[in-house]
């Protein structure tokens, strides 16, 4: 059954991120070619629930003594697994609806912070997961996802993210430290992000949306046109996206939006083994101020590059990990203060670059949605898989009501990168981290 333990800082702070109505949640949706043999998923969940004791436990927040997992005596998988149809016609509009009420429902508090829905649509199926951040990462999430595959291994992850280089004298150290308190120096002095389109009063709801699928080869052929990186032309695209959003709504982005950046740590999980967060968050300034494609492409890769400063996302480390241990009132006010910074949350989370099968059927696409915390309204979170790109939006359907809009804005940023990089030969950059660091 398992022992009562201390819920690390970085997870406890997940925790406490939720706002009534609105938990933290990480929702995905893995489609499928056909009906899904539930017999068979059981069972691969069985198998993935007996390894990952977080599965079991439920979580108490214990105020001043902090946050813990307990053993949850009236464990019951069926308490987790729900059969449901999508709303008529079944296609994916529905499942975008269906999703985003899920997206916008809390979890049980008395079970384990976790559940799974089976859906039947008109062609094909899917596969509804939610789970509480503070359980997982996206990364960490994806890998125990794909351990339900059939065969029950989808490959070695990438181990993906930043590696701090050890400090091997006491004259290290103290620089660290000392560029460490710097970063948070002005981290804490960082300005509020502009009111914009993006930003306002939250309501109770949420709203999904995703992009078209867009090679993985072409995204790396445009980010070669500036020897940059997979996440430079995520980036860039994103920008594009989100100015061109702001002109059709009638109320441009005068500001840049600064986006928070998950920075995963390499080594931060033992895959198959340990869930939990290991990762800081950034800040990263969009172009969205730079009308042409390749310019912002160009800026996006030089940003990009900036922000992988090693005091800076150590320090973003360490610092989620002290929200987790202060009072619960400390920490509504740290979150309001951090989030208040940034606009969004943008992520990268890489999946296998080959199909997979779940219950005798080919997983087509997956999909997830990182949450947002404090006052922000929006996340867009990429995932690959099968040598394809999507981008999920989830928003807050009182600030931006349809991310669908957004969703198309980015696809057609996208292609335009495509065109205005076409003609140019690819140059190659350094070897470097596998792509999903935040890079």
């Amino acid at each position: 059954m398992g022992r009562t333990q201390l819920m690390r800082g970085i997870d406890a702070a997940w925790r406490r991120m939720d706002r009534d109505p609105q938990q933290a949640l990480i929702t995905s949706v893995l489609k499928l070619a056909g009906p899904i043999d539930l017999v068979a998923l059981e069972a691969a969940l069985r198998r993935v629930v007996a390894t990952q004791s977080a599965f079991r436990m439920r979580v108490v927040d214990r105020g001043l003594r902090g946050v813990v997992f307990e053993p949850d005596p009236l464990f019951d998988l069926s308490n987790h697994v729900h059969r449901i149809a999508a709303p008529s016609p079944g296609d994916d509009a529905a499942l975008a609806e269906l999703t985003s009420e899920l997206a916008s429902a809390p979890l049980n508090p008395a079970r384990p912070l976790w559940d799974l829905h089976v859906v039947g649509l008109r062609e094909g199926s899917a596969l509804i997961a939610r789970i509480h951040h503070c359980i997982a990462d996206g990364v960490a999430l994806v890998r125990v996802l794909l351990g339900i595959v059939d065969g029950g291994d989808a490959g070695e992850p990438d181990e993906v993210g930043w590696s701090p280089p050890s400090a091997t004298s006491l004259r290290t150290r103290a620089s660290h430290l000392a560029e460490e308190a710097a970063t948070l120096g002005s981290t804490l002095f960082l300005s509020a992000d502009a009111p914009s389109v993006l930003r306002g009063p939250l309501g109770a709801a949420k709203r999904v949306a995703w992009t078209a699928p867009f090679k993985v080869a072409e995204a790396k052929r445009i980010a070669s046109a500036v020897k940059g990186h997979l996440n430079d032309t995520l980036v860039a695209g994103i920008a594009g996206g989100l100015a061109a959003y702001g002109q059709s709504h009638g109320r441009p982005l005068i500001a840049e939006p600064r986006a928070m950046v998950p920075v995963f740590l390499r080594g931060g999980h033992e895959f198959h083994t340990e869930l939990g967060n290991a990762f800081g968050l950034v800040y990263l300034a969009l172009p969205t101020s730079i009308e042409g494609a390749r310019d912002r492409l160009v800026e996006s890769k030089r940003r990009m590059d900036a922000i992988k400063s090693t005091s800076e996302t150590s320090n973003a480390v360490a610092l989620l990990g002290l929200i987790g241990r202060v009072t619960p009132a400390m920490e509504r006010f740290a979150i309001r203060l951090f989030t208040a910074k940034a606009s969004l949350v943008f992520t990268n989370v890489p999946g296998p670059p080959f199909t997979v099968r779940i219950g005798g059927q080919d997983v087509t696409s997956i999909m997830v949605w990182a949450p947002y915390a404090g006052d922000l309204a929006l996340s867009i979170t990429a995932v690959s898989y099968g040598g394809e790109l999507r981008c999920g939006v989830l928003a807050n359907a009182k600030v931006v009501p349809d991310p669908e809009q957004l969703a198309l804005e980015i696809d057609r940023a996208l292609a335009e990168l495509s065109r205005v990089t076409a003609t140019e030969p690819r140059r190659h950059s350094r070897p470097s981290q596998p792509e999903g660091a935040a890079r």
